[in-house]
């Protein structure tokens, strides 16, 4: 708790800085700051191979006594607490019951991300694992890894991570952070709608629809990322329109931040913030032609700067690895492209990325209407150079909850209506309407269309579509605006997305409050927490139980790896007590790291032997009858 203290600390002060500014703009400040601090402490401790318990808890510890000092100083408490009484006879009835089922709904999924740890796939294989080599190496710099996503893919994320669990001593707040970024930004949709002249209640329900996404809700209590990036890519949208609106130094360092920390975050920032820059580019330009401010082009260079400095760390480790700064090995970077793209190939990615938003009770209708239309334009739709890994396409499963393949039905259409209504309005009705209603949509269109030519599609391009969606949340409070019509058709489906919500977090696939045969897996509240990482793997359970006790029990401090997924489990509780994790008989790019395998004391790997021989030495199999994963013991 002692990381979202400082935080909050943060937001007091710089609020007190700056009195007129609205609670938004001083909390999406505060984020953008603090993210920047977590990546400088944890890129400098790196350097000096320092990243350990004493370090982060005395870096925290320091800046929470200025803090504080700072703040009773200023006198800051008492000020707040009249900001927030006046705020208060503000709002009326139906807002404040807005209000209370957004922060209910805030509440419940931070209840089930701290009563269940982290137990999805990608969490368990790298989100968290790498977490455990930074803190044995006491550096982020790469190592040596038979799971190459260790390396390459942005760290941001696991960067808050590591400095909750490790200040906590666990990794009971982990899940946390996804929702940490999840509330910011419900903030920014707030803070970005208020620039537009809407209205408090229309506000409230794009709120209200964010936040009931099912994608969104499902991952807000897991440690991926793709909330993390959409809170960055849609800050970048907002410092975008400050920039424009005001020149200032301050706006460009901010907006700087934003783009750095997106791209830090997840690569697939990439393809949602160059439409962003491309729009704000344009106009950029039509300001410095028709104003002669030279100050664009200066701030122009500063924001750059900004982007390569927080990037600058991540993108060498990369560059020294395979002269590239985004990846690591070529077929990896490969496999996720499109081979090959035309009108016919971006129609077919079309139709199947729409496909799977298209659930229950019209998923099978809609599969087959996307299969008639890939026979009428003649292309394949399990065509291997525009599918992920050669996979076959496949409709949405009935009613999945599942977190990586759940549809967003019903935001999907809210957001094609509300686009539709936007579009109508604009161009038909023949009204004068603020210029950024309609660019606001012509980005989304710009995004989509790139991430249609990009990427392959996946049957969990889903959760890749977060950050679409997040945006779409701001035409919904557009077209509320825009059309009375609409607004009825929406204040009527209130109660659907508040029942969607109700649903999907009941009956979560991985993280049941109440456990269903047909939704969720064979794991409960009440279950052990070691037995929740699971759910994906039940019949791993027993095993990793055993190798954790064997790892007590033998005071193994070097350990060797040899997995290929789902390392984090075994050393889940080791944030306080280090041990050296080495991956070993490593056969891909990165076993030209240099690193110290001498001396390991045990081996875990998915080999099942007799006994092992590594570097000379003989260890012995100490879970024969082990079906998964065995653990070896040095022999003495």
């Amino acid at each position: 708790m002692l990381l979202y203290l400082c935080y909050f600390f943060v937001f007091l002060y710089i609020y007190k800085l700056d009195l007129n500014s609205s609670f938004a703009d001083f909390i999406i400040k505060s984020t953008l700051l603090f993210s920047t601090v977590i990546v400088l402490l944890v890129e400098v401790l790196s350097l000096f191979n320092s990243l350990n318990f004493i370090s982060i808890f005395s870096f925290w510890l320091l800046f929470f006594i200025i803090l504080s000092y700072l703040l009773i100083k200023k006198k800051v408490f008492l000020t707040i607490k009249g900001k927030i009484l006046n705020l208060n006879k503000k709002i009326s009835i139906i807002d404040k019951v807005l209000i209370a089922i957004i922060i209910t709904g805030v509440l419940a999924i931070l209840f089930q991300g701290i009563i269940y740890p982290t137990n999805n796939w990608d969490s368990l294989t790298y989100h968290m694992s790498r977490i455990m080599y930074w803190l044995s190496n006491e550096s982020v710099g790469h190592f040596q890894t038979h799971i190459l996503r260790h390396l390459y893919q942005p760290p941001f994320a696991e960067y808050f991570i590591l400095n909750i669990n490790v200040l906590n001593g666990n990794d009971y707040l982990s899940n946390s952070v996804e929702l940490f970024f999840l509330v910011n930004i419900l903030v920014v949709i707030y803070e970005i709608l208020t620039k537009l002249k809407i209205n408090l209640t229309n506000k409230l329900i794009s709120i209200l629809f964010a936040l009931t996404i099912p994608s969104v809700l499902l991952q807000a209590s897991t440690t991926k990322n793709d909330i993390v990036v959409a809170f960055f890519i849609l800050t970048s949208l907002l410092y975008c329109y400050n920039c424009y609106r005001n020149i200032t130094l301050k706006n460009f360092l901010i907006l700087g931040l934003s783009i750095g920390i997106a791209i830090l975050s997840k690569g697939t920032s990439y393809v949602y913030l160059l439409p962003v820059l491309i729009v704000f580019s344009f106009f950029m330009l039509k300001q410095l032609i028709e104003t002669k401010n030279f100050k664009i082009i200066k701030f122009g260079f500063l924001l750059i700067s900004v982007v390569l400095l927080i990037n600058i760390s991540h993108y060498y480790r990369n560059y020294k690895i395979n002269h590239s700064v985004l990846n690591i090995d070529d077929f990896e970077a490969s496999s996720f492209m499109n081979e090959e793209m035309n009108l016919k190939n971006f129609t077919s990615n079309s139709l199947k990325n729409i496909g799977l938003h298209l659930g229950y009770p019209i998923n099978k209708k809609s599969d087959s209407i996307i299969r008639d239309l890939h026979k009428e334009i003649n292309v394949d739709i399990d065509d291997k150079k525009l599918n992920y890994l050669g996979g076959k396409y496949s409709a949405p499963l009935e009613l999945t909850t599942h977190e990586d393949y759940v549809p967003n039905t019903l935001a999907f259409l809210i957001v094609i209506l509300s686009f539709g209504v936007i579009i109508y309005h604009y161009f038909l009705k023949n009204k004068k309407i603020n210029k950024i209603y309609i660019v606001l949509p012509c980005i989304l269109v710009l995004q989509i269309v790139l991430f249609i030519s990009i990427f392959k599609w996946q049957p969990w391009h889903t959760r890749l579509h977060i950050p679409l969606f997040i945006i779409g949340s701001l035409h919904l409070g557009i077209a509320l605006q825009m059309s009375n019509y609409f607004k009825k058709i929406i204040y009527l489906l209130v109660p659907v997305m508040i029942y969607s919500f109700s649903f999907y977090y009941i009956y979560n696939n991985l993280r049941p409050i109440v456990q269903n045969r047909k939704y969720t897996k064979s794991i409960s509240i009440s279950d052990d927490r070691f037995k929740k990482y699971f759910s994906n793997q039940p019949y791993l359970y027993e095993e990793y139980l055993l190798i954790n006790n064997l790892l007590y029990d033998t005071n193994s401090k070097k350990i060797g790896l040899h997995l290929g997924d789902w390392e984090y489990p075994i050393f889940n509780s080791y944030y306080y007590e280090k041990i050296e994790l080495i991956a070993i008989n490593v056969n891909n790019v990165t076993s030209k790291i240099k690193q110290n395998d001498q001396n390991i004391d045990s081996i875990i790997t998915n080999e099942n032997e007799e006994y092992l021989l590594f570097k000379g030495k003989k260890y012995i199999n100490l879970s024969p009858n082990n079906t998964y994963i065995w653990f070896y013991k040095l022999s003495k």
